[in-house]
């Protein structure tokens, strides 16, 4: 369910006996432009889940022999699907570390054709792919220095955002068509 405004989710999530998560679009958005901002290589995550025509999301459990193993090395060895987090009791985990490892109960949320069509390679298999990532996270201590081109009414969100986690330190520009470059430092 898409609603607009964070206290209507919060509102409508309480007075419903239903197990349901509102999705509230626009936090999303700035949420995963946060992310992707403090991690690059998510970037390129987002644009092959975004890119997938025909498929869709399914929940699938982890399988035994994943179990104990990383995030990362279950997205290794899916076959004929990706990867979009995990479900740990009711909570969706999207953009989770990938070393975080997987229990037992948890739920792998992954985008396919099918349900039935997303499979785990052997651990011996090659794993092939048409594109290549670096899937290296930076240092969470080193300042990030961000140019940011343009603006819209997401851009104090994921201002808001970014001030919570950002290094000290770091520093943010901003430069909008027709005005001047703005400097917001940490």
């Amino acid at each position: 369910l898409e609603v607009y405004d964070d206290r209507h989710a919060r509102a409508l999530k309480v007075a419903s006996s239903l197990n349901l998560l509102p999705v509230v679009s626009t936090e999303w958005i700035a949420m995963i432009t946060a992310r992707a901002v403090q991690q690059p290589f998510l970037t390129a995550i987002y644009e092959d889940l975004l890119n997938f025509e025909g498929s869709e999301i399914y929940f699938i459990s982890v399988p035994h022999e994943l179990i104990g193993q990383t995030v990362s090395t279950a997205a290794a060895l899916l076959k004929d699907a990706a990867l979009l987090g995990i479900q740990r009791g009711d909570t969706p985990l999207i953009g989770i570390h990938p070393n975080e490892p997987l229990r037992e109960a948890d739920q792998l949320i992954v985008v396919a054709e099918t349900s039935t069509s997303a499979s785990i390679r052997s651990t011996a298999s090659p794993i092939s792919s048409t594109r290549s990532h670096s899937f290296q996270h930076r240092d969470p201590e080193q300042p990030l220095h961000l140019l940011i081109l343009g603006w819209s009414d997401l851009g104090g969100r994921v201002l808001d955002l970014l001030d919570h986690s950002i290094p000290p330190n770091s520093s943010i520009d901003i430069l909008t068509p027709g005005e001047h470059l703005a400097s917001v430092p940490d």
